[in-house]
């Protein structure tokens, strides 16, 4: 029996929840997140593209119950019933009137069936078949062809039967039908080339997306992804139409114990890197955003609340014409948030924002993606070295085998998946996959990670980008998403008091492998006779004195803090060791994971 969001009240036990992204596979969604919030009370929520969708929505439920409202994930309930309406996934996508030929060529491809040369076969019978002009141009340049073999047949007829012209009439029919073929394919080249030039300039004047996110003309009244999206973090927050709901309004007035904590990630193209959201502020080069740009991405007043926002804290800028301001942190509705986060590459436009990172420090636009291009699963969003919470995922897995289970939670050891790569087609969608979600995919495997993550499993006809996923196929993914959320909040599959000694085991691993004689390196660099901390007095003073960097030095009483503290820590780790004592290395859980320091995403 299903938990339905009216009958979810405020819990004492927290949780976080990551969710991952997959376009419309982000159905299984609502009805997992009324499960566990009917167990958890929701404190850190994240996720990137589909997951971020969902993660904002589950943020303006959590806010609404924080602020007394105890039916407030029954918007939740509404979600699940209209998502799985007939044709509604496919409405939110609406591609602009220049790329519609391209996106139904597209959800063709997407939604068939066969090998790849089966469906590039298909789709140029598709870009023929919408482009009468070239059909019909093929058609009579066959005819042309036939009419002067025929021509060619009557006059060697004619000159009598003789074996010359047996050969020659044999000869000339062998030729017609490749030529004929040869008419056919040049005509269709010709198509494809011009379809390809069409879709390459609806691409650029709709910053690179078939569709932009807004409602566009012949449609229902905000049914358009951004459109029905802020309406409906609107509709789970309890609030107007005419203030969005912000990241400070889930965080409440306590910064340092936040009410509701929401992290998602987008991709700066422009860059080569993933953003946090929301952003960290102050900034030496925040980023910018023209709001004539944005109100072709979002209602009026989620503009009007990111220029209040970002004036309340500066002034905007003047670059030729144009009035930058900066990008809010807090202040920034969490519908822009979601929207940066779920760019998918050519589906849905980027988002346009600007920075004053050029070659001489000029402003130059930043091209915001989809952010599953970096991490599509950041399950290490919220950790900790020591957790006082549970941080579950909800993590979309192809379903490769059948005897696997839909809906699977569990601390076994999980296997790498796997893909065959048996022609080119896969050959490169698996450099894609590897480059994007290798340390995903990792991470998953790894003890204190697998086990509080829950795989739901979809085939290739469910998910992803299969816009026009039937009835029946959408109810079973809602109905997945309502077990998966049922694993979470029955406790039955995580042992939250082993999964904290397991944490702790690899933390003290990862300790003694990095205090340890493989972390610190050789004698005498950081500690010992020589160099060791004669050395480090002598480089931060030459530091202070050359005055050439652009890291500030320590002050010489960081350094006479800073030797004994590294000290006493390498003194308490020299009785940890392989063989020794005390060695936390032995016994620990498997695979092993790393302790590094690395840019915070």
């Amino acid at each position: 029996m299903s938990v339905r969001g009216r009958d979810v009240q405020l819990q004492e036990r927290e949780c976080d929840l990551v969710m991952k992204g997959g376009i419309t596979s982000g159905v299984v969604y609502p009805r997992a997140i009324t499960r566990i919030a009917a167990a958890y009370r929701l404190r850190n929520i994240g996720g990137a593209s589909a997951g971020a969708i969902a993660a904002v929505a589950a943020g303006a439920c959590e806010y609404r119950r924080e602020n007394g409202a105890a039916d407030a994930f029954g918007v939740l309930d509404e979600i699940g019933d209209e998502i799985s309406k007939p044709g509604f996934v496919e409405r939110l996508f609406q591609p602009t009137a220049r790329a519609r030929p391209a996106f139904r060529l597209a959800l063709d491809a997407v939604t068939s069936t066969g090998s790849s040369r089966r469906r590039l076969f298909a789709a140029a019978v598709s870009v023929l078949r919408a482009r009468t002009r070239f059909l019909v141009g093929a058609t009579l340049a066959v005819l042309v062809w036939a009419i002067v073999v025929a021509l060619v047949i009557a006059a060697l007829a004619s000159g009598g039967g003789g074996s010359l012209a047996v050969v020659s009439i044999v000869l000339v029919a062998l030729v017609a039908v490749p030529v004929a073929v040869l008419l056919v394919a040049a005509t269709a080249l010709v198509a494809l080339l011009r379809f390809a030039g069409e879709l390459n300039n609806a691409l650029k004047t709709n910053w690179f997306g078939m569709c932009g996110g807004r409602t566009e003309e012949g449609y229902l009244p905000d049914s358009a992804l951004t459109d029905w999206l802020y309406a409906t973090i609107q509709r789970c927050a309890g609030l107007p139409v005419d203030r969005p709901l912000t990241f400070a309004d889930l965080r409440g007035a306590d910064d340092d114990d936040p009410r509701v904590n929401l992290q998602l990630i987008t991709t700066d193209l422009s860059a080569s890197r993933p953003v946090i959201l929301p952003l960290e502020l102050p900034d030496e080069t925040p980023y910018l955003f023209d709001p004539d740009e944005l109100r072709s991405f979002f209602p009026e007043p989620v503009v009007e609340q990111m220029v209040r926002a970002s004036t309340e804290g500066g002034q905007p800028v003047e670059n030729g014409g144009r009035r930058l301001y900066a990008v809010p942190g807090p202040g920034l509705p969490i519908v822009v948030a979601a929207r940066l986060s779920l760019s998918f590459p050519i589906l849905l436009a980027t988002v346009p924002l600007w920075r004053a990172d050029g070659p001489d420090g000029d402003l130059v636009r930043h091209t915001m993606s989809d952010g599953g291009i970096c991490s599509n699963f950041p399950i290490h969003f919220f950790d900790s070295l020591f957790p006082g919470r549970p941080t579950f995922g909800l993590d979309l897995q192809p379903w490769r085998i059948s005897k696997q289970s839909a809906v699977e939670m569990s601390d076994e050891p999980r296997r790498p998946g796997f893909s065959r790569v048996d022609g080119v087609a896969t050959f490169f969608t698996q450099i894609l996959n590897a480059a994007r979600n290798w340390r995903d995919n990792m991470q998953s495997e790894l003890p204190g990670y697998r086990d509080r993550i829950c795989q739901i499993r979809l085939t290739a006809q469910e998910g992803g980008l299969n816009l026009t996923m039937p009835d029946d196929v959408v109810e079973s993914l809602v109905r997945r998403g309502d077990e998966a959320g049922q694993r979470i909040a029955s406790g039955e599959t995580f042992d939250w008091d082993r999964h904290r000694v397991t944490r702790f085991l690899i933390l003290m691993q990862m300790l003694q492998r990095s205090l340890g004689a493989r972390g610190v390196g050789r004698l005498g660099v950081y500690r010992g006779a020589y160099p060791g901390r004669v050395a480090f007095k002598t480089v931060v003073e030459a530091w202070q004195d050359s005055g050439a960097s652009p890291v500030d030095p320590p002050p010489l009483q960081w350094w006479t803090q800073a030797i004994p503290a590294s000290d006493a820590i390498l003194d308490l780790a020299e009785r940890w060791a392989a063989g020794g004592a005390v060695d936390f290395d032995e016994s620990a859980p498997t695979p092993t994971p790393t302790l590094r320091i690395i840019p915070r995403i």
